[in-house]
């Protein structure tokens, strides 16, 4: 900022944690010295670690706090941005009204609703226009975009479906040499790039980058979260704990480094044991970065995965309790 004007934009602030608020409230203290440009996304949610920035932003910038509240669009709102989107010839009147009454203001619902109708041929590219089929009139539109979601994963081929799951079960963004090993740790031979280039077609996944390394992210929060919901718990668990012994053996010199993802999927596994060890070494990392709030947070979950301790304890596990109840790092 001392060279020029900079403008720094942080999106979906609501998933930052304590550590990355804190950093970001010490750049709101500098606005008024120099020329920064502070842009923020975050959805609605008070309760969440990010939103303690906007309520610094408040108490300190004053006038010079601009808020843009996004409601739900209005009816014409609505009514235009479907009329935008869905500039097809031949669409039947009442699938475009049922797309409208459905989307709710929504425009996220009505674009995963032409995604659906382009699968399932209901429309169809000619020359430089999309004309819709006979079959448009008979598509069932499910009422959310939860349902929609899990509609268009449903009609997923086995392989690509099951490699969406997989995925959803690492993080919202995953290297791909990762997905690989995790599903042939667990014995499962296919094509993966195949899947994922199929997956990226349909808009369920995007290339998040190429070097170091091969990446992809979904789409949406909602893509990952209605992937792994399609999965029975035990399945998801088994899938956590093979990720995690993955990530363990690929990368044994960063296991410290790495502990805030091993305890969560350790967590998510239902191996108490491993996600306390873990939750501690990850409380260890943030305490030597002066992040107590962090550190508090992780030793919170270990107390509660302290409770889950089978019985008899083992040695390293009675070792454990003594450590999380003593608050020894």
């Amino acid at each position: 900022a001392e060279a020029g004007p900079v403008a720094l934009v942080i999106d979906d602030l609501h998933w930052a944690d304590p550590s990355s608020v804190n950093v970001l409230q010490g750049v709101v203290t500098l606005l008024d010295d120099v020329p920064l440009l502070l842009v923020l996304g975050t959805r609605d949610e008070p309760d969440s670690p990010g939103w303690d920035l906007v309520r610094t932003a408040r108490d300190r910038l004053g006038a010079a706090l601009l808020e843009i509240r996004l409601a739900p669009l209005d009816r014409d709102g609505s009514s235009t941005l479907v009329g935008n989107l869905l500039e097809i010839e031949s669409l039947p009147a009442d699938t475009r009204e049922r797309i409208l009454e459905r989307a709710e203001g929504n425009p996220l619902f009505v674009e995963e609703v032409i995604r659906m109708l382009v699968e399932r041929e209901a429309i169809e590219r000619r020359g430089d226009r999309w004309v819709a089929t006979g079959a448009s009139a008979d598509i069932d539109i499910p009422d959310t975009v939860h349902g929609l979601i899990l509609s268009r994963i449903d009609r997923l081929p086995e392989e690509a479906r099951r490699v969406l799951r997989v995925a959803s079960c690492i993080e919202r963004t995953f290297a791909v040499t990762l997905l690989e090993a995790v599903l042939a740790e667990a014995g499962e031979e296919m094509q993966v790039r195949a899947a994922l280039g199929r997956l990226e077609g349909a808009g369920l996944l995007v290339l998040a980058s190429t070097l170091p390394e091969l990446e992809y992210r979904f789409g949406h929060a909602l893509i990952a979260e209605g992937a792994y919901q399609t999965m029975l718990r035990q399945e998801r668990r088994e899938w956590h704990r093979r990720v995690a012994d993955v990530l363990l053996r690929r990368n044994p010199e960063r296991e410290s480094e790495l502990a805030g993802q091993l305890a969560t999927h350790y967590e998510r596994a239902g191996d108490a044991e491993a996600a306390t060890r873990y939750l501690l070494m990850a409380a260890r990392q943030v305490m030597m970065r002066n992040s107590m709030v962090e550190a508090g947070a992780l030793l919170a979950r270990a107390a509660t995965q302290v409770e889950r301790l089978p019985e008899p304890e083992s040695e390293s596990g009675c070792r454990l309790r003594f450590d999380v109840i003593s608050g020894r790092l």
